[in-house]
C-alpha cells in the first residue's frame, strides 16, 4: 500500500491523538462508575480517527475500500459506549444485564460484519466510485443498512443525552459536568449532519472523528474544571442533598468536589465553587478543615461561635481505588451541641457535689471545743454552741430533752427510783 498524506488525514490523526490521550488520561479512573466505559470509548474514537486518516491517505480503490471497512471496527462502538456511559453516570454504575448488553450490540455487530462482506450484500455501501471533481477521493453511495444503523445511534444519543440531563437538577455541582458532557454528544452529530450537506466545505473527508477531537478537549476540561468522574450523582438528590449530617467531598489534593446543603447550614459557609481550596479559605469551615487536615486520626471537634454555639464532630475517611491510591476523601460533619451541652450540664453537677462533699469533710477535721461548756469556735474566733455550729454547717436539726443523770440531778422527784441500768 502507498499513502499520500495530506492536510485532511493529518487533521484526523491529530483527533485520534487527542482521542487516546482522553483515553490514558480516564484510565486512572476506571474504578468510578462509567471510566470504564469512557475509557473504552474514547480507544474506539482512535481507531476510528486512524483509520479514517489512512483511508484519506491511500492510494487506490481497493486500499481506500479496505481502510473505510476497518473505519467500522471503531465507529460502530462510540454509541453504545457512550450510552452505557451516561447509564452509569445517571444511575449510579448499577451493572446492565449481559443479555441487554448484548442486545445494544446487536446492529453495531451486524453492521460491521456487513461493511466487511460489503462486496457480496451491498448493505453499507450499494456503490463506491471515484470522485470525479477530487483526487484520491472515493463516493460511497450509502445501503439500507447504513440509514438503520445511523437511526439506531441516533436513538441511542438521544436517550443518552436524556440520561445525562436529568442529573443537571441534582445539585450545581454536576450542572458543569452536564453541560460538558451534552456539548461533547452534540458536536460529533453535527458535524455528522454538516458532512452530508451541500454546503460542507470538506466534501470528501470524515469529519466525525476529527469532532471527537473537540469533545476529548472538552472532556479534559471536565475532568480537570469539573472533576468529572471524580463524583457521580449516584441518587444524590434523595441521599445526599436531604442528609441531616454534613457532607464534603474532597479530592486528593484537596480540591473540593461537593458540598450538600446540611454541611454549609452548619458552617454558615456560603456556595463554595467545585475545585477550590476550602481549607486555605477563611471562615468557620476553612479553620475546621484545616485543623483536620493535622489530625492524624482523622477526628476533630470544632466550635463554630454565633448567636447560638455550635459544637461539631468531624470524621475524615479515605476513598481509594483498588490500587489503592488515593482518590479521595469523605467528611461526614454532625452537630453535637445538644450532647455537649448534656455533658456540660453533668460536669457543672458533679463539681457541685464535689464542693458539697468538700464542705462535708471540713466537720470530719479538728474542731476547737471547750471542754468545759463544750462550745466551738468558728472561722472567726467567735464561740459558738454545738448545736448551733451544727445547724449552721450542715441539715441537722435538734430536739431537747434530759438524759437519765441530768433528770435525776435537776428533778430527782421526777426521776425513776430504780435508776439507770448499770453499763
Amino acid at each position: 500500500m502507498t499513502f499520500a498524506f495530506g492536510a485532511p488525514s493529518v487533521a484526523v490523526f491529530a483527533a485520534a491523538a487527542v482521542a487516546v490521550a482522553v483515553a490514558v488520561a480516564s484510565l486512572g479512573r476506571t474504578s468510578l462508575r462509567g471510566g470504564v466505559t469512557l475509557t473504552l470509548m474514547m480507544f474506539a474514537v482512535a481507531a476510528w480517527g486512524v483509520a479514517s486518516g489512512l483511508e484519506s491517505a491511500a492510494l487506490g480503490q481497493a486500499a481506500k475500500t479496505w481502510f473505510a471497512v476497518a473505519t467500522y471496527a471503531g465507529n460502530v462502538n462510540v454509541a453504545p459506549l457512550f450510552f452505557l456511559f451516561a447509564l452509569r453516570y445517571r444511575q449510579g454504575g448499577r451493572p446492565l444485564a449481559a443479555g441487554l448488553v448484548a442486545l445494544l450490540w446487536l446492529i453495531p455487530v451486524v453492521t460491521l460484519v456487513a461493511a466487511a462482506t460489503n462486496h457480496l450484500n451491498g448493505l453499507v455501501w450499494s456503490r463506491i466510485y471515484p470522485d470525479p471533481d477530487l483526487a484520491n477521493r472515493l463516493v460511497y453511495v450509502q445501503g439500507p443498512l447504513y440509514w438503520i444503523a445511523v437511526a439506531y445511534y441516533a436513538i441511542l444519543g438521544v436517550a443518552s443525552a436524556v440520561l445525562i440531563a436529568r442529573a443537571a437538577p441534582r445539585g450545581r455541582t454536576f450542572v458543569g459536568q452536564t453541560v460538558i458532557l451534552l456539548s461533547g454528544l452534540a458536536i460529533p452529530w453535527l458535524a455528522t449532519a454538516l458532512g452530508f450537506l451541500p454546503l460542507n466545505p470538506l466534501r470528501g473527508v470524515d469529519m466525525t472523528p476529527a469532532a471527537f477531537a473537540v469533545t476529548g478537549v472538552l472532556l479534559f476540561i471536565g475532568m480537570g474544571r469539573f472533576r468529572l468522574l471524580d463524583l457521580v450523582p449516584v441518587a444524590r438528590h434523595h441521599v445526599v442533598e436531604r442528609m441531616s449530617d454534613g457532607l464534603i467531598v474532597l479530592d486528593a489534593d484537596g480540591r473540593l468536589l461537593d458540598i450538600n446543603p446540611a454541611a454549609r447550614a452548619l458552617f454558615d459557609q456560603p456556595p463554595a465553587a467545585v475545585g477550590s481550596l476550602p481549607h486555605l479559605q477563611d471562615g468557620p469551615m476553612g479553620r475546621a478543615l484545616s485543623a483536620l487536615r493535622t489530625r492524624a486520626d482523622g477526628r476533630l471537634e470544632f466550635t463554630v461561635s454565633g448567636p447560638r454555639v455550635r459544637w461539631l464532630d468531624l470524621r475524615s475517611s479515605e476513598l481509594r481505588n483498588r490500587r489503592g491510591r488515593l482518590d479521595a476523601r469523605l467528611i461526614v460533619v454532625q452537630d453535637i451541641s445538644a450532647r455537649r451541652q448534656m455533658e456540660l450540664e453533668k460536669e457543672r453537677l458533679i463539681g457541685e457535689l464535689q464542693a458539697a462533699l468538700g464542705e462535708v469533710k471540713t466537720l470530719s477535721g479538728l474542731l476547737p471545743i471547750c471542754s468545759s461548756c463544750k462550745r466551738i469556735r468558728d472561722d472567726r474566733g467567735d464561740w459558738r454552741s454545738l448545736e448551733r455550729y451544727l445547724a449552721d454547717h450542715s441539715d441537722a436539726r435538734f430536739t431537747h430533752s434530759l438524759c437519765d443523770d441530768c433528770l435525776r440531778r435537776l428533778y430527782p422527784e421526777l426521776a425513776s427510783p430504780e435508776g439507770p441500768s448499770p453499763t
